[in-house]
């Protein structure tokens, strides 16, 4: 799966992402900006927009799409001037899931934590609070704008995707209790 993501690093060719999990139709949409052994970092598309960041673990991903529809997409995000700054944060690091949480903690502690697995299925959002050698340990908000009460502790093993710069936590954290 690495030398077809690879196929469309840094050349701005809209994507689309296809999990590999039991009973999960979740797609991503957007521009391959970062890539490891381990690790794909998405520049998020949504609605002609961008739409932050979003790294995955390569071994979620089934396939990787770059169609007559994708291309159709990429003319109209030409055609409309949003195709400016396609690149991924110089500070992120996607060697392993702890380089990425430190390079997220010192410089966009921010993020939504997803895992599909049906064995975890999770959504929190939050910041970093510790990072372990196998878990990250999160202070997560409810829906409420509320700060949860204790640290969430999120095993690696358990994440399927990490969201951040994205306007739904980028807005939400602002107005936080």
């Amino acid at each position: 799966m690495k030398n077809k993501l690879s196929k469309y690093l840094n050349n701005n060719k809209h994507v689309k992402l296809f999990s590999n999990i039991k009973n999960d139709d979740t797609v991503y949409f957007g521009y391959i900006v970062g890539l490891s052994d381990s690790f794909v970092c998405l520049l998020n598309t949504d609605d002609f927009r961008q739409d932050g960041f979003v790294i995955l673990p390569i071994t979620v991903i089934k396939r990787v799409r770059h169609s007559k529809y994708e291309k159709t997409y990429q003319k109209i995000m030409k055609a409309e001037r949003r195709l400016s700054n396609i690149k991924k944060p110089k500070w992120l690091k996607l060697k392993s899931y702890k380089s990425i949480f430190k390079s997220l903690e010192k410089n966009y502690n921010n993020m939504i934590i997803e895992s599909r697995y049906p064995q975890y299925d999770e959504f929190r959002v939050g910041e970093i609070r510790k990072i372990k050698n196998k878990k990250v340990l999160m202070r997560d908000f409810d829906a409420n704008g509320k700060w949860g009460k204790r640290n969430i502790h999120i095993p690696f093993k358990s994440i399927t995707d990490i969201q951040f710069k994205d306007e739904y936590s980028t807005i939400f954290r602002k107005y936080v209790k």
